[in-house]
């Protein structure tokens, strides 16, 4: 379904270009697409990334290397839009540490997972499918839907090891209201994640301690191997809309979407003896607003706010019924994010492209009893410029990018009982230097774009990064020196048909 019916945009720069002028494929509601549609991109690529530095968090490889081929295509059936991708990444990472049992370490859904100070490799699989489909409903109305499956696996290569199943189902349906120069949207979210992780050992000869994480340092301590820790179980369901207006005048036209999702999340030990170990409630908040107008001009202004609860139960062990019971429930984390993001971009010609953001991050992370505080607040700024280079029916894509990270604030504050806790010694004070400090990163590219056959071009590109940091917060507690840097680069291979 996906096949072109005719060749349309053939190049990453011209990709870029004509999504600017379609909106509503960045919005929740794949409804506002059955009007206009999108342009004809169509493409099939592979690309190998690999990253090393310490400029990172502690969870992340000290290097990681990401093979990936993906596939883009849209089409028009009739009256009908649709759009669809396809991505599968393998993934290898070296010197990993805090992380035993997830795949994603990093989603707030899932506070009460599974960590270690043993820095481990891991093998990870990704299969992300997605697509969207809209159709007019006669003169005024349109409806859409928006699907994702996500399928991941990953194995932690160093005891204490574990196998970990993941996957996650999206569905957005939609529908779009036109009144005169006004289009007005409605959409419904719903998504549901499991995750399956079961930890072992290559040695059975000796027991590895872990820790269940309770949020900012604080932990149970547990061993794996033997009759201790067996399958951990991660479910998420996930309730939630949006809705969007679009006025489009003479010239210039703007879109606006607000958004919430909430999450309800578990975590529990054991299919046969099922025991909880948290309960976590995340809501977000998002304000989106798209500008286009005149020829080439872009605005997009995002606004985000995320909280997440995390519910820490008593359990005890009913010997008659033979069942863990939940004996109390009490709120300790409340884990709150602000965010902000202004980019604007400006088409010069047909070959130039100017781009510049702003952004800030606002983020309140807190521990009840005892009282601990993970906080830090930064500003980023960044510029950036796009030129392709017409050489007969090739060309030579450029493009340069210079950004830099100011610290407002930052603190790592914890009053726990473990005190000389790994978490709390290394892990957190390591992390918050690596999220809040200044920072300066640069991104360049090549890419070189050519004819490979009837209506069928070819682009080899390569991408490097570089992220330096400039300072740490200043705390006591800075884990490493200025100038400590993450280095990246890209190799890729794209087909545009």
């Amino acid at each position: 379904m996906l096949l072109p019916f005719g060749a349309g945009a053939q190049d990453s720069f011209s990709v870029s270009r004509e999504l600017d002028a379609t909106p509503w494929h960045f919005s929740s509601n794949a409804a506002g697409l059955a009007e206009k549609g999108l342009p004809n991109i169509n493409s099939a690529g592979f690309l190998y990334d690999y990253k090393a530095g310490e400029f990172r968090l502690l969870p992340e490889g000290q290097s990681v290397g990401d093979l990936r081929f993906d596939t883009e295509g849209t089409t028009r059936i009739g009256k009908m839009t649709l759009w669809g991708k396809f991505a599968y990444d393998r993934i290898s990472e070296k010197g990993a540490s805090f992380n035993t049992m997830l795949y994603d370490p990093f989603d707030e859904r899932f506070l009460y997972h599974v960590a270690d100070s043993v820095e481990s490799g891991w093998k990870k699989q990704s299969y992300d499918m997605r697509f969207k489909a809209a159709m007019p409903l006669g003169e005024h109305f349109s409806a859409g839907l928006e699907a994702a499956y996500i399928d991941k696996i990953a194995a932690k290569q160093n005891d204490p090891r574990a196998e970990t199943y993941h996957y996650d189902l999206y569905l957005k349906p939609g529908v779009t209201l036109k009144a005169g120069k006004c289009k007005f949207g409605i959409n419904g979210t719903w998504s549901h994640t499991f995750v399956r992780s079961s930890p072992s050992l290559a040695n059975n000869t000796y027991s590895q301690p872990v820790y269940i994480l309770h949020g900012l340092g604080n932990y149970i301590g547990e061993i794996i191997g033997g009759n201790s820790l067996s399958t951990m179980y991660h479910k998420s369901d996930s309730y939630g809309g949006g809705v969007q207006m679009e006025y489009a005048g003479s010239s210039w036209s703007v879109l606006t979407e607000v958004t919430g999702l909430y999450s309800l999340s578990t975590t529990v030990e054991s299919p046969t003896n099922p025991r909880l170990y948290g309960t976590t409630k995340k809501t977000d908040f998002g304000l989106n607003a798209f500008l286009r107008w005149g020829r080439g001009n872009a605005l997009d202004l995002k606004a985000g706010f995320v909280r997440t609860i995390g519910i820490e139960p008593t359990t005890v062990w009913n010997i008659q019924e033979g069942t863990w019971d939940v004996a109390i429930e009490v709120a300790q984390c409340n884990f709150i994010t602000w965010t902000g993001e202004m980019e604007y971009r400006k088409n010069i010609g047909e070959n130039t492209r100017l781009r510049g953001s702003l952004g800030y991050i606002y983020k309140e992370d807190r521990y009840a009893i005892p009282p601990s505080r993970f906080a830090y607040s930064t500003a980023t700024i960044s510029a950036g410029a796009e030129r392709r280079f017409v050489m007969g029916s090739s060309y030579l894509l450029t493009s340069l990018d210079l950004g830099l990270r100011k610290l407002i604030f930052g603190q790592y504050g914890f009053n726990g009982y473990y005190q000389n806790g790994a978490p709390a010694r290394d892990w957190y004070p390591h992390d918050i230097d690596v999220l809040a400090g200044d920072a300066l990163t640069q991104k360049l590219f090549l890419g070189w774009n050519f004819p490979a056959g009837k209506s069928l071009r070819m682009e080899c590109s390569l991408r490097g990064g570089a992220a330096e940091l400039l300072a740490a917060p200043k705390t006591e507690d800075a884990m490493f020196s200025v100038g400590t840097k993450r280095l990246s680069i890209t190799g890729g291979l794209t087909l545009y048909f």
